[in-house]
């Protein structure tokens, strides 16, 4: 019973180790903008915080029918996560009620290897 228990632990740490190393890291950064009908605009730290927030990127099948990961971006527009290897389509998620123009990437993702991408999204302000 022993040996059993100790085969199936070492079979479960083995195929976890396995789906690792079958991943990828996607990172990049984003241009979200205009952010102000006018200039100058200069949003507070808490303001851009708050405004990249409320977007994420996504990471779809290639025909982009399903979204397989939501990534968060951070305050300084980055975003960064690691994902199983294979091909997709990267796109900035819109807010409800926003956005004029909106960029989607074609991306392939190597197992062990960083894929680095940038994103622009036009909202529209004017």
């Amino acid at each position: 019973m022993r040996i059993l228990l100790t085969l199936g632990l070492m079979l479960m740490i083995c195929s976890c180790s396995a789906q690792k190393k079958s991943a990828g890291i996607l990172k990049g950064k984003v241009d979200i903008g205009p952010l102000c009908p006018q200039e100058p605009c200069n949003p507070s730290a808490e303001q851009l915080k708050k405004m990249y927030a409320s977007y994420q990127v996504l990471v779809m099948d290639t025909a982009a029918t399903n979204i397989l990961f939501r990534i968060s971006i951070q305050q300084d527009a980055s975003f960064n996560k690691k994902i199983s290897a294979g091909e997709y389509i990267a796109l900035i998620k819109p807010v409800t009620g926003s956005g004029f123009k909106n960029e989607s990437k074609r991306i392939s993702i190597s197992k062990g290897k960083t894929t680095e991408i940038f994103l622009n999204y036009d909202t529209g302000l004017r």
